[in-house]
């Protein structure tokens, strides 16, 4: 399957997600009045679809690093694993009530500024030629 295939299916997935979580909060209300956005109920789907997008493309830096081996590479598969796991520990608080808000909130944005920060690296680190090194020239 090619990347741009790939892609739209995934942009496919995350409509239907988007239209179905509308469905759902529009039939499972009690109340004669709806309003969506006053749930939340975009906000955490979006937030778990980053999340979960996020993973998949720390899946395809991650093939894309044992091909090529590139430093820029790594860091783009690192930041955007972090950024899968910033959004399960963003969600942790519904599997353990009593952890600290401040904790949480501290822990998410230091994950973020890491991630960020490896964004940045790999967009200024330089780039080495492999065929150059392997044949020995500098």
């Amino acid at each position: 399957m090619k990347k741009t295939s790939f892609l739209s299916v995934c942009l496919a997935l995350l409509a239907f997600q988007v239209m179905a979580s509308f469905v759902h909060a529009a039939v499972h209300d009690d109340d004669d009045h709806v309003d969506l956005l006053d749930k939340g109920n975009i906000a955490e789907f979006f937030d778990l679809g980053s999340g979960f997008f996020a993973a998949i493309l720390f899946a395809i830096s991650f093939l894309a690093y044992r091909n090529i081996k590139s430093k820029q590479i790594l860091f783009v598969m690192t930041a955007f694993g972090l950024f899968a796991i910033r959004t399960i520990i963003s969600r942790i608080d519904l599997f353990i009530p009593e952890i600290e808000s401040s904790i949480l909130e501290l822990l998410l944005a230091i994950l973020g500024f890491i991630a960020l920060a490896l964004f940045f690296f790999a967009i200024v680190t330089k780039q080495t030629n492999r065929k150059r090194s392997q044949i020995g020239l500098k």
